[in-house]
């Protein structure tokens, strides 16, 4: 499976190589953050902490063409806006495996943008 959609992605931005890879590189930076954050948040039972850091997670992987990953977080803050956390336990480590399928890719594609950026 494909976590990141790199020509969605690179055509929300037209194209734009430099924008991008700053924003993975951005990704990269806080999205374990928001990750971390998150998990504990539903550990912890803190509703309006994990809804804050899924919400935050969500506009990151939707930016960034990881719709897998935006496509589980919204139903994350779904649940979340509901004023429930019934749920989040199944759906926590789904989110998790998610994120680091597309934090795998991330390495790839900066890699190819920075190449195009060179040139």
């Amino acid at each position: 499976m494909i976590a990141i959609d790199f020509d969605e992605a690179i055509d929300r931005f037209d194209g734009d190589a430099d924008i991008y890879h700053e924003l993975l590189a951005a990704f990269l930076e806080s999205g374990d953050t928001d990750v971390l954050a998150f998990e504990e948040a539903a550990i912890t039972q803190e509703r309006e902490k994990a809804l804050y850091h899924i919400h935050k997670l969500k506009g990151a992987a939707l930016t960034l063409g990881a719709n897998a990953l935006a496509a589980q977080a919204e139903t994350g803050e779904r649940i979340l806006r509901s004023g429930t956390m019934d749920g989040l336990d199944v759906l926590t480590p789904l989110i998790r495996e998610l994120y680091n399928q597309t934090l795998a890719e991330v390495p790839a594609i900066m890699a190819f943008l920075e190449k195009q950026i060179e040139s």
